[in-house]
């Protein structure tokens, strides 16, 4: 950095070279390209933008732009009333007493405050200030005065100090940040209250382009999603703890109508407020087809559970007292005389079920399908059904329970391989290791198990391949969890017949005895009840 007592070295000096008022005439929008100078653009009415290379920034009334050398820049109007006054200006450094240089120019250049040598939005407030300058500047600049030309050049510097002191760097970004913080904790506490980016911006006096920017890095969201959330947040409080009436609640998280409310609950949630409010009383009836798992796991038992002529039934949940739903017969009849006050389904039962002829029996609901993320899975449906509470501590029982048998087996183990295969009439499919499919992320991540190299170089990190008879004797790994899905049979344990083969009897962990057959439809679940249970499995065969 240059420091003061060094600027005699490398001087530079601001020189107004043009005066520019813009306007939309005839009530016609415009189209202009600024020239390969440095300019700031003052908009004084109505809406544009700023088009350069690779991006654009919205020219909005009342605030002021820089742009720094730029070699294709245009400016839209995107309103009849646009109008804006365009600076031009130049850099011009003065030479050294040790003579000009381009490495002299280089340093000054990189002295210069960098507010200046960036394309975007410099905060300017009081706005009227900024104006007064520039219509001062506008006024004489065609004057033949010699002093009425210097003062246009005087005003001209005097604001670019006025806006460079409230752009100051390097500090300024993380001032930036701290009043976007202070705005966010203002928002929570009125969120209730009328509230736009631009007044928000103004406010904590963060230029609109910066806010956006920082406020999305911090919350994960922009200004209008946060507070939205944050009313959404309120509403699901007041309809649980009050017996208020939809348009009171409306009006008290900050909705104009309970109309507008109700239609924003519903596509944020994706139920009604009313129904919300239906679903968090005790002994809510609820069908929820493959998402059984969830709905036992939060302490609510289906009216009915799905059942498949050859797959059976989810055994595992121990559901033997509730009456089944014959997926294969697809008689919706079959669950009219239940009488269902919510139907929840998830993303592949369509599948099993027309969305529209559920909707006849009651408010459906389609999860939308989370796969590996169960915890997501887990949170919606509590959150439809009044038990955001229990999930979390689901969760966190889950995580305990993964640890400690990580422990364990890390203990046993030492370093012993993985892998898991699907075994049907038809095909074999072998599931990925980490990160995809029902079992990769319990055996390889929640509980640490190497997976098979060849697992790693065959799937290539999709859910499952298909694996064929001759690749069988490629599995090395040292242990072998197996399931048969009995869907494609056309006998009894035809799915079985792999077993007898040549190609079966000389994988690594036939040969060895450490294979381990587990229930189909445990193993092929997203369901915590379901992963607590493979790690059951997987302590009883390896533990």
């Amino acid at each position: 950095m240059v420091s003061f007592n060094d600027l005699h070295k490398h001087p530079w000096i601001y020189r107004l070279t043009n005066v520019k008022h813009m306007a939309s005439l005839d009530n016609k929008k415009m189209v202009f390209e600024l020239k390969q100078t440095s300019s700031l653009l003052v908009v004084l009415h109505g809406e544009g933008q700023l088009i350069y290379p690779g991006a654009s920034i919205r020219l909005s009334r009342g605030r002021a732009y820089i742009v720094s050398t730029c070699n294709q820049a245009a400016i839209r109007s995107e309103s009849e009333d646009f109008q804006l006054f365009i600076l031009e200006w130049a850099v011009e450094w003065v030479s050294s007493p040790d003579g000009p240089s381009s490495h002299n120019q280089r340093n000054a250049k990189l002295a210069m405050p960098t507010a200046l040598q960036r394309i975007g939005e410099l905060y300017g407030q009081p706005f009227s200030q900024v104006v007064a300058y520039v219509e001062e500047m506008d006024q004489y600049k065609d004057s033949q005065d010699p002093i009425e030309q210097f003062l246009v050049q005087v005003r001209f510097q005097e604001l670019l100090l006025f806006l460079l002191q409230q752009n100051k760097a390097p500090s300024f970004e993380e001032s930036m940040k701290q009043s976007v913080e202070r705005s966010i904790a203002y928002i929570k506490l009125h969120y209730n209250d009328i509230l736009t980016v631009d007044e928000l911006a103004d406010r904590y006096k963060v230029p609109r382009w910066q806010y956006s920017r920082i406020f999305k890095k911090l919350t994960g969201q922009n200004p209008l999603q946060f507070i939205n959330m944050q009313r959404m947040i309120q509403a699901r409080k007041l309809l649980l703890v009050t017996h208020d009436r939809l348009s009171d609640i409306a009006d008290q998280v900050g909705f104009a109508n309970e109309y507008y409310f109700s239609r924003k609950f519903k596509q944020d949630i994706g139920i009604s407020p009313g129904q919300y409010r239906r679903n968090h009383r005790e002994n809510v009836r609820v069908f929820a087809p493959f998402l059984e798992d969830f709905l036992m796991a939060l302490g609510i038992t289906p009216v009915m559970q799905c059942s498949h002529d050859r797959w059976g039934k989810q055994d595992y949940l121990n559901l033997c007292h509730v009456p089944a739903y014959d997926l294969c017969k697809k008689d919706v009849n079959q669950l009219s005389s239940y009488k269902p006050d919510f139907i929840v389904l998830d993303g592949g039962s369509d599948r099993w079920f027309s969305t529209q002829s559920l909707q006849k029996l009651a408010p459906t609901y389609v999860v939308r399908h989370f796969g590996e993320n169960w915890q997501l899975t887990l949170r919606t449906v509590a959150d439809l059904l009044g038990k955001r509470g229990t999930a979390e501590n689901i969760i966190d029982e889950y995580r305990h329970k993964a640890s400690l048998a990580k422990l364990s087996l890390k203990q046993k183990m030492n370093g012993q391989t993985v892998a898991f295969l699907r075994i049907s009439a038809g095909s074999i499919s072998l599931y990925s290791s980490s990160e995809h499919g029902y079992t990769g992320p319990i055996l390889h991540q929640d509980l640490g198990l190497a997976p098979d190299p060849f697992v790693l170089r065959r799937t290539r990190q999709q859910r499952k391949i298909l694996l064929s008879m001759v690749e069988l004797p490629m599995l090395q790994a040292d242990h072998l969890f197996i399931t048969f899905d009995k869907g494609h049979s056309r006998y009894t344990e035809e799915e079985r017949a792999i077993t007898q083969t040549p190609e079966w009897r000389s994988i690594r962990a036939v040969q060895t005895g450490c294979v381990y057959e587990v229930d189909f439809f445990t193993w092929m679940n997203y369901g915590v009840l379901s992963h607590l249970q493979k790690i059951k499995d997987v302590l009883d065969a390896l533990g």
